[in-house]
């Protein structure tokens, strides 16, 4: 399938109605030393894309979570140069954590994404304890 047919079918679910300014410049690129090839957004139609990631911590391990949290984020810093916010949510599931990050294109999140399971791998970047968390949920948002 031609990228441009693969991102209209994604956005068309998606986004109905803004498919047509999403897919109206794609252009493909290599990413130095990485070794794969992503797509990306160019001129006024590229899209800022914003990756959350919301961690539920089981009962009990709110401090936990967000001191292990603080030092994942710093070491997501050093290792892949990307700032992350750190948000607590007030109300609804209360203790709620979120990690925010704001990338130029989706291109960028697959870069930071990649080289988070690198430094992983290598111990560079911390992991959770099994048990602090009961769900983890990732989500890209477009600004549009």
């Amino acid at each position: 399938m031609h990228i441009k047919d693969s991102i209209v079918e994604r956005f068309t679910v998606l986004l109905p109605g803004v498919c047509e300014l999403v897919c109206s410049n794609v252009k493909t690129t290599q990413s130095p030393g990485l070794g794969h090839t992503h797509h990306v957004l160019t001129g006024r139609e590229m899209m800022t894309a914003v990756f959350a990631r919301t961690v539920t911590p089981n009962s009990g391990h709110l401090d936990e979570n967000v001191q292990f949290a603080k030092k994942r984020l710093a070491a997501i810093k050093d290792y892949c140069g990307q700032d992350v916010e750190l948000r607590v949510r007030m109300g609804g599931p209360a203790g709620q954590i979120l990690m925010v990050s704001t990338h130029d294109n989706v291109g960028e999140i697959e870069d930071m994404r990649r080289k988070i399971m690198e430094g992983t791998a290598s111990g560079a970047i911390p992991q959770p304890k099994p048990g602090m968390a009961s769900s983890v949920e990732d989500a890209i948002w477009l600004k549009i």
